[in-house]
């Protein structure tokens, strides 16, 4: 089978000034926003579910307020207010305004804008490789001295503070990082067991399990690019990660996208856009042959398959409850959140509405593969917005290109 190659010919779009200015600010606010709230408690600030809610109003206004110098396309208006549509019609329908619904919606929205406007990709991968090593330091850091780093940033106490987790659940005594931290006992690390100890590394995103998802969208970024000297670059920091987070789910997702990456677009696609209704199928059948617990990924997936069965199909339509009980289901918390048809135009809403370069195309596939793969075994953690954000943004900057991105020779592809 021939390997796809990239090409790397022309680009062109017209740079939104203001978007120039306080774009990559934005981004790397929100994706380090938490650890900059942590570290504030730990110098006895204030802290709750409350300030965690301003830090996130205030991102979001930011990105308001670059929009107001530009008009949007029509293609932006029209998933805009088709969401605001949909949103506003459960609401007729449950008597009750769900503000986690509407965040959850402007996060993809706002940010895939911000990367449109921003336009710039050799920028945005100076800054995406830039903040990869500051994040890998920092997780180095905290796996050689953790009761140092747990001192500046208690990310159990920090947590609890804000809802997230009840401390009670701690491993150790006095346990100052958060309650994923540590593998137990019984099941130990995946990446080298012998070699270093239970502890998992959280670097800037106060826990381990969205470090590893940004090692994930990391190796979407890098796999995107022509094959060279900085893709491998990519997938050596991606596996660094791998090892300091010890993501069973980032490791086995990443593995797929290799795959994908090697697969020709016009078979890939398709596959891709299916996949969703092939992981729903998957769960109701392991739900449904028998029973399996424990902290592994059939265990999850178990669990996920039997939310998604006992689910009303009322729910299902997003007409009655939304997200009850459904902390850890991703497919549950969804569908019951927005609504089966809103999630299924949504769902090919990203796969047809833009149209982008090979790049472009394969950037959003392996994106896509981490969206439908993440809702099989987490609940919220696709709408965290210290990982959600860089996401989308990357999205949109790759899509602001209708032909082929050309490289400065300093900046090896």
């Amino acid at each position: 089978m021939k390997i796809p190659k990239l090409a790397e010919n022309e680009l062109v779009l017209t740079v939104d000034q203001r978007a120039n200015k306080f774009a990559l600010w934005i981004v790397g606010f929100a994706t380090v926003y938490q650890f900059i709230l942590c570290l504030a408690m730990s110098f006895r600030a204030p802290m709750g579910s409350s300030v965690l809610m301003l830090a996130e109003l205030i991102v979001y206004l930011l990105c308001f307020y670059v929009f107001y110098e530009r008009r949007w396309s029509v293609n932006q208006l029209a998933v805009f207010w088709f969401a605001i549509t949909n949103l506003f019609l459960l609401f007729l329908f449950r008597s009750s305004l769900d503000l986690k619904s509407i965040r959850d919606v402007l996060i993809p929205i706002l940010f895939f804008i911000l990367g449109l406007r921003f336009a710039q990709y050799e920028k945005t991968d100076r800054f995406v490789f830039g903040l990869t090593i500051v994040l890998i330091v920092i997780a180095i850091f905290e796996m050689s001295f953790p009761t140092l780093y747990g001192k500046f940033l208690p990310t159990l106490q920090f947590q609890a503070s804000t809802g997230a987790v009840n401390p009670a659940g701690a491993m150790h005594k006095g346990q100052m990082l958060t309650l994923n931290s540590f593998r137990p006992e019984g099941i130990g690390r995946t990446w080298f067991p012998g070699l270093l100890s239970n502890q998992r590394a959280a670097s800037m995103f106060i826990e381990p399990v969205s470090f590893g998802n940004f090692a994930v969208i990391l190796s979407a970024w890098g796999l995107a690019r022509p094959l060279g000297k900085r893709m491998w670059q990519y997938l050596g920091l991606v596996l660094v990660i791998l090892i300091l987070t010890d993501s069973r789910f980032a490791t086995l997702l990443v593995a797929l996208l290799m795959v994908i990456r090697f697969t020709p677009l016009g078979l890939i696609k398709p596959i891709v856009i299916a996949k969703p209704a092939f992981i729903i199928i998957l769960l109701l059948l392991i739900a449904n042959l028998g029973e399996y617990a424990g902290d592994n990924l059939i265990g999850r997936l178990f669990i996920a398959g039997n939310g998604l069965k006992n689910t009303p199909l009322l729910e299902l339509l997003g007409a009655t409850r939304y997200a009850s009980g459904y902390g850890d289901l991703g497919y549950s918390y969804v569908i019951s959140r927005f609504g089966l048809i809103f999630i299924t135009i949504a769902w090919l809403t990203l796969f047809f509405a833009f149209k982008g370069n090979t790049r472009a195309e394969y950037f959003r596939i392996m994106l896509g593969t981490y969206f439908a793969c993440i809702l099989a075994v987490s609940g919220t953690s696709l709408f965290a917005l210290k990982t959600a954000a860089l996401a989308w943004f990357m999205l949109g900057v790759v899509f602001a290109f209708k032909k082929e991105i050309k490289f400065n020779r300093s900046n090896p592809a």
